[in-house]
């Protein structure tokens, strides 16, 4: 039976079921998209075994705004569902902002855009210092600090880090480059390819040195370096038994009898490199 507020039926003291209609999603949203395969995942999940956890809200301004929980209300919205149960937290914007940061940090799909997203936002609202931060959060100073220098990297770095393209640590390698046109050149590789921090490293000392060289060459500017992508991979011939680099190797159209008829003369010495 619904009490006498339209859109809620009492449950309990703390808990209550409440209108989909009468709840709003926060007012900042922590993640920059939600996949609706997820919510759709979530959805059957609900459907299945029922909502195990109720989603968090505090009343403002007559409806209710989402503290935390709000991929669950996604869901049950999916769902077509008209209500979803609550527990009505007190409007405290620190302590709900505080309750929103803790349960999207443990998320498992929280890329670090996102995270330092979460202690930006807790930075700008609250005025709240970097080592308070790590306190509540049980986060270490550092990798706060880090998350956070995410956001003031260019735009193509945070994308290919939100996308998780390019990792953090090589984003950092990347930005040391004091090219900005050429630090363009290698995210786009990083992003097309895939690096280690250590090759991101070794790109960037080499521009470094470049430029160094540039400046006391009087000004001339030097040729681009090449890029290698890939370290160099060697393997036995299997003439000479000497290892080669895979690229410097050469291929015949040969059939598995005669291959084996092959091997027999260059290990019997029938055939001699550079023979008669």
């Amino acid at each position: 039976m619904k009490s006498g507020k339209q859109g809620l039926k009492q449950v309990s003291d703390v808990y209550k079921d409440i209108e989909l209609t009468l709840i709003d999603p926060p007012d900042e949203v922590a993640r920059l998209e939600i996949p609706e395969i997820a919510i759709k995942e979530l959805a059957q999940s609900i459907k299945e075994q029922g909502l195990l956890q109720p989603i968090i809200v505090a009343e403002k301004d007559g409806r209710f705004e989402i503290v935390a929980g709000h991929r669950r209300w996604l869901a049950v919205q999916y769902l077509k569902r008209k209500y979803i149960t609550c527990k009505i937290v007190k409007s405290d914007p620190k302590i709900n902002a505080l309750a929103r940061a803790s349960e999207n940090l443990q998320r498992s799909d929280l890329t670090p855009l996102e995270e330092g997203m979460i202690y930006q936002g807790l930075i700008e609202q609250f005025d709240m210092p970097i080592d308070q931060i790590a306190k509540i959060t049980g986060i270490s100073t550092g990798i706060v600090k880090r998350r956070i220098n995410i956001l003031k990297m260019p735009d193509n770095l945070i994308d290919a880090v939100h996308k998780r393209l390019v990792s953090q640590s090589v984003a950092e390698e990347l930005m040391r480059c004091p090219d900005e046109e050429y630090r363009d050149y290698l995210i786009q590789m990083s992003r097309d390819h895939g690096v280690t921090s250590l090759v991101a490293r070794q790109w960037v000392d080499d521009r470094i040195k470049e430029l160094r060289a540039k400046v006391h060459d009087g000004g001339r500017a030097s040729p681009t370096p090449d890029v290698y992508l890939e370290t160099p991979t060697f393997i036995a011939c299997q003439g000479c038994k000497l290892p080669k680099e895979i690229k410097d190797l050469r291929s015949i159209g040969i059939c598995p009898e005669c291959f084996k008829i092959f091997i027999t003369m260059l290990e019997s010495g029938a055939y001699k490199k550079g023979g008669d």
